[in-house]
């Protein structure tokens, strides 16, 4: 069987590989979600990984958005700072540059 061929499967086909067979093996021991196996097999198991991807998200999302407040942007303003910085006496042109066209594009969208 070429499906199940593991030595020549990428590592994120074999984590997909790995992955589903614990969440059918999940779904099916579980009296209450065992009749979804065959919503699972009809539908396909990247519909369903989607779905609870999506749910997941939906969880995920203000953990998200606070890590980026906190950590992403003072992170990307101190090394922006200190590429500027690195840029010598060029550095306020590189800024003046950078600020003008980030500014035209936003105007553009």
């Amino acid at each position: 069987m070429k499906l199940l061929d593991w030595r020549n499967k990428t590592w994120r086909g074999r984590a997909l590989m790995v992955a589903s067979g614990v969440i059918i093996i999940l779904l099916a021991s579980h009296p209450e979600l065992r009749l979804l196996v065959p919503l699972v097999d009809a539908l396909g198991l990247d519909l369903f990984i989607f779905l609870l991807g999506a749910q997941a998200w939906e969880q995920f999302k203000p953990v998200a958005a606070m890590l980026y407040r906190v950590v992403v942007r003072p992170a990307g303003r101190n090394i922006y700072s200190t590429a500027i910085f690195f840029f010598g006496y060029l550095g306020p042109y590189v800024h003046a540059r950078i600020s003008t066209s980030i500014r035209g594009y936003r105007l553009a969208l």
